[in-house]
This record gives structure tokens, sequence and C-alpha cells, in this order.
């Protein structure tokens, strides 16, 4: 005692080894012989963006978004789950309560260029999370630049070679290119 005025640095619990560094409610909780009570969980639930993820290019107009949105503590609240995709807000997605999985099946499809997703969450004590924004590209899919070969099984007779929008199911105005090396360099 210093005093008539209680310090910590006196304090010594009814078991165990001298506290100096805890404070106030827990050495006075361990002076006592009592349990501090445990602070209120205030972190709101954990979500995590599986596809598509932030930066990347995807060739897909009607991506399928996949998240998960877990809050062991408390538990997700269904109602206060908020999807956007380019600033709008969409309703219609499924969310499993038991697995936390969150999927929405992008409808109608969405332009080639850049878009942006963002999710939010609140948990049934009322914390909330939001994800940042994931920004990401729909591009055409592509062909690698290169020689590409394939042989469609097609038997034909003489002069009776269909055309290419015939033998490929096109329309539009198809062509058929050959390509015969006749350099030294690729020919010998």
């Amino acid at each position: 005692m210093n005093g008539d005025k209680l310090t910590t640095s006196h304090l010594r619990p009814r078991r165990g080894a001298f506290l100096p560094a805890l404070s106030g409610l827990v050495v006075l909780a361990a002076w006592l012989g009592t349990a501090a009570p445990a602070p209120a969980a205030t972190a709101g639930p954990t979500i995590t963006v599986y596809y598509p993820q932030n930066s990347t290019t995807i060739t897909t107009e009607t991506p399928l978004i996949q998240a998960s949105i877990i809050d062991a503590a408390h538990g997700v609240n269904r109602a206060k789950i908020v999807l956007t995709l380019d600033s709008k807000s969409v309703t219609n997605f499924n969310f499993d309560t038991t697995s936390g999985m969150l999927s929405y099946l992008v409808t109608p499809a969405l332009s080639q260029n850049t878009h942006t997703l963002q999710i939010s969450a609140a948990d049934n004590s009322g914390n909330t999370t939001t994800t940042p924004v994931v920004n990401f590209r729909v591009v055409l899919p592509t062909l690698d630049a290169g020689l590409h070969l394939f042989s469609y099984p097609y038997y034909f007779t003489a002069g009776s070679f269909p055309s290419p929008e015939a033998l490929f199911g096109l329309s539009g105005g198809a062509s058929v290119s050959r390509w015969v090396p006749t350099d030294s360099q690729y020919h010998q």
C-alpha cells in the first residue's frame, strides 16, 4: 500500500506470481480470485473472394462469382449480405449458411471491359465487414500465336470439297488457307 491508495505494483493474486504488467480489471480479478469478463467480439465476418480475384483477366462474360463469408462466433446474418457488381446491388445470389459459400452466376452477360465487385456482410451481433473493391477485366478468349493444325475426318470425292461454311457449320464468309513452305530454310 502507498498511503491509502492501492497500486498495481502492490497487488498480488491469491495464487500465482507477481503481476505488475497486467492492467486494472485483470489484476483486480486475479487479486480477487475471479476471472475477468471476456471482451465482446467486435470483428465482423471474414470474407474471402475466390473468383474472380483482384487484378485478373477472365475470358467468360458470365462468370460464377464465388466467395466465403464466415463468422464462427456469432454466425452470418444472411439478410445483411450485400453483393455489389459495377456499383449495382445484386440480390439473387446463393448463400449456404452451413458452409458459408456465396455464389452468383452473372446474368446478363458482362461487357468486355473492366468491372468491380465488392461484398459486405454482418454477423448476428451487427458487426460488419466490407471487402476491398475487386477489379477484374473481361476479354474474349484468344488463340495463342503460332501455327495450329487440325484435321476434320471427312472423305471427299474428287471435285466435291464442301465450302468452309458447310464443313465447319459457320456463316458469314469463312475461308480456308493453305501454307506450303517452299523456302529452303523450312523445306529441304
